[in-house]
């Protein structure tokens, strides 16, 4: 929505600059919805003797949807006037949607630089003062800027008054929010009620106070000139003018800063998109540069006086250049294809053998990479924790290069002239009084809080058949841990630290039970698989099989008769699509004798009371069956082969489901399972 409201209400009638693929997309999505609303109303509720709302939607549109049309093709370094091969029959439409589609230039254009909302940032700073001197709605400020100090001057009515950084900025972003010419918007909203009134009633309206009659197709017409001419005026008063005079000093630091970010651009990666970034509604006579963090609302400008930050979007503050400092921080992620100047800490795959090696049952098993990247991160005090939260400010870029990235906060040291806050990441020791216990407790629960939730009865399930977990949990004083959680010193970071400092079978308990937990809900998501492995780095395991095979030792040992866990096997296997019911289980038992005959060695009463107890599960079934001849584990795998069948075809879910069957039973092919299924129907 905010994409749709940046072309509407922002850049109503902006042919300048740069429209992002994801702007464009998003306005062209939410501009569909609403006509497709507004169709729905004349459908339902026709408009008679006035204009259709539909129509009147169109034409109220059709200005910032050409002007949007006119940057996305700006983004990809073509003139606007490429919207006139629409015109050509088919193949037109055709190019243009290819062009709209298209990713934009990564650097600077003629149209200016991918992160601008204004084309005043890329222009010459001859063409920037006269767009400023011709320029008469808005706020104008004067700053001059030394090395020592700045002044700062208000411009009204051509008379300088003396004002603040911090009072001038403030004015700027009050300008930009403000409503201006609200009582002109109030009678179009009265008019706009009269066309769908009766556009009649309008015409005679203006025949009684002019004396000329108009017809309301003229007066609509007069209507939407009369809404673009204010929203113009509106878009004009709106805009703040800067106008900078700097001495030498002071221009070599903003020199610094523009090699300083041009030097971070050559990083493959870079989160969020940093360089020239002009602020919104501002004009003036130098470039500016920064970053705005799209997930966290933040945004900081190094301006020619001041570091400009937002918080949170809760208003601009002015911090001098000598009261901030940089940081730098390891950034270890995982990924399937990283990024070429990223550094690589290990690799494993997807799905790995025992020996480390892919497992070729799986046609689909990339290779997944441990890798770390750099995180630069600027804050306005000189000890920064992001997990104390004791700053005013701080932002941070997630460069893929570490190098690029300890780069940069050297040049930014030497720009702040001061020196960098103290480093915090996933390689540096964090000091923590936290128990054994309690950090495998924390670690649990934070990879139980994955998904969005751990509940108590998740929690309880674990604990019932997960005897290590529930050893450890008894371990923990729960006051005592709530009191260093309240204070800050419980973190995932200290539980790491702490379970560093202890023995390896300790270190794997902790990965086994992350790993028990991920699994609580039947199946893991590939970000879920992504903070196991990268768990399991932070350890010093590259692959997971010792944490699996930790994993069935925590589990008590399994009660089950193998004809019990053949049954909750193929149970098991019914239930992936969402139900196995009486009547899919009668087919199955008449059309395999061998199902029916286990069947038939079960005491219900008895498996129900282990169900309910905990030790019948899926885990349980497997543990029973490794413990048996391939024969009785071949049995197992055709019934479920049986079952995944019965309804006529096998989805993919259902084959991984398969596959994992395959790997936990350590049965190389299907064709042996299919072989044993075909015997056993015949």
């Amino acid at each position: 929505m905010n994409y749709y409201l940046l072309a509407v209400r922002d850049n109503f009638a902006n042919f300048n600059g740069r429209s992002t693929r994801q702007e464009y997309w998003m306005f062209v999505l939410f501009n569909l919805i609403f006509y497709l609303c507004t169709f729905a109303i004349d459908s339902f509720f026709p408009v008679y003797g006035g204009l259709p709302i539909g129509t009147l939607y169109i034409v109220a549109v059709f200005i910032p949807g050409l002007s949007a049309s006119v940057r996305r093709l700006h983004d990809v370094n073509k003139s606007g006037w490429f919207l006139l091969i629409a015109l050509i029959p088919l193949i037109g439409y055709i190019l243009l949607i290819v062009l709209m589609a298209k990713a934009g230039d990564s650097e600077k254009n003629k149209y200016g630089s991918s992160s601008d909302q204004s084309s005043l940032s890329d222009s010459k700073p001859e063409q920037i003062i006269k767009k400023i001197k011709s320029n008469k709605s808005g706020l104008k400020f004067n700053v001059k800027v030394s090395s020592k100090s700045a002044t700062y001057h208000e411009i009204i009515d051509e008379k300088e008054e003396k004002t603040t950084a911090k009072e001038m900025y403030t004015k700027m972003q009050q300008n930009f929010n403000k409503k201006h010419y609200l009582a002109p918007r109030w009678i179009l909203v009265f008019l706009t009620f009269l066309l769908f009134a009766n556009n009649d009633i309008l015409g005679q309206f203006i025949y009684r106070i002019t004396g000329y009659f108009i017809g309301g197709e003229i007066v609509l017409t007069l209507y939407i000139v009369t809404f673009i001419f204010l929203m113009y005026l509106s878009k004009k008063a709106r805009r703040t003018q800067i106008t900078y005079d700097l001495d030498k000093t002071t221009e070599q630091r903003l020199k610094d800063i523009n090699e300083a970010f041009s030097r971070v651009n050559n990083a493959e990666e870079i989160f969020p998109s940093a360089g020239d970034y002009a602020i919104q509604y501002l004009d003036t006579n130098v470039e500016t540069y920064g970053w705005k963090d799209l997930t966290d609302n933040d945004e900081i400008f190094f301006m020619p006086d001041v570091c400009l930050v937002n918080v949170k979007a809760s208003g601009f503050i002015p911090i001098g250049y000598n009261k901030m400092y940089s940081g730098y921080t390891d950034s270890p992620d995982t990924a399937i294809n990283p990024p070429s100047d990223s550094e690589i800490l290990g690799q494993t795959w997807m799905h790995a053998r025992k020996d480390g090696q892919p497992d070729q049952r799986y046609s689909d098993n990339p290779r997944v990479y441990s890798i770390n990247k750099g995180f630069t991160v600027v804050s306005d005090s000189p000890n920064f924790d992001d997990k104390t939260k004791n700053s005013n400010f701080s932002a941070g870029l997630i460069i893929s290069n570490p190098t690029i990235a300890k780069d940069f906060r050297s040049d930014l040291e030497k720009i702040f002239k001061t020196k960098s806050v103290i480093a915090r990441g996933k390689k540096t020791t964090v000091e923590s009084n936290l128990t054994q216990a309690e950090a495998i407790t924390l670690i649990a629960h934070y990879m139980g809080g994955a998904d969005g939730e751990f509940s108590e009865d998740e929690i309880m399930k674990l604990l019932q058949t997960n005897t290590v977990f529930l050893k450890y949990t008894k371990q923990v004083d729960n006051d005592k841990l709530s009191e260093k959680i309240k204070s800050g010193g419980a973190t995932k970071e200290a539980a790491i630290s702490t379970l560093k400092s202890k023995s390896k079978k300790i270190q794997l308990d902790a990965l086994a039970i992350a790993l028990d937990v991920l699994l609580a809900d039947g199946e893991m998501s590939e970000g879920e698989k992504d903070l196991i492995v990268e768990l399991g780095v932070e350890f010093g395991y590259e692959s997971l099989e010792p944490v699996q095979k930790r994993l069935l030792e925590m589990k008590p040992k399994s009660n089950l008769t193998q004809a019990e866990a053949i049954i909750l096997i193929a149970q098991y296997m019914g239930m992936a699509d969402g139900e196995f019911s009486e009547a899919e289980i009668m087919t199955l038992l008449e059309s395999n004798p061998v199902y029916l005959k286990y069947t038939k060695e079960v005491d219900n009463s008895k498996l129900s009371q282990k169900i309910k107890s905990g030790g019948a599960t899926k885990e349980a079934a497997i543990s029973t069956l490794k413990s048996k001849s391939k024969k009785i584990q071949l049995d197992a795998l055709a019934i479920a082969l049986n079952v995944l069948a019965a309804d006529g075809e096998i989805s993919e879910g259902e084959k991984d489901l398969m596959g994992q069957l395959l790997v936990d039973l350590d049965v190389e092919s299907l064709e042996h399972v299919q072989k044993r299924l075909d015997e056993m129907i015949s």
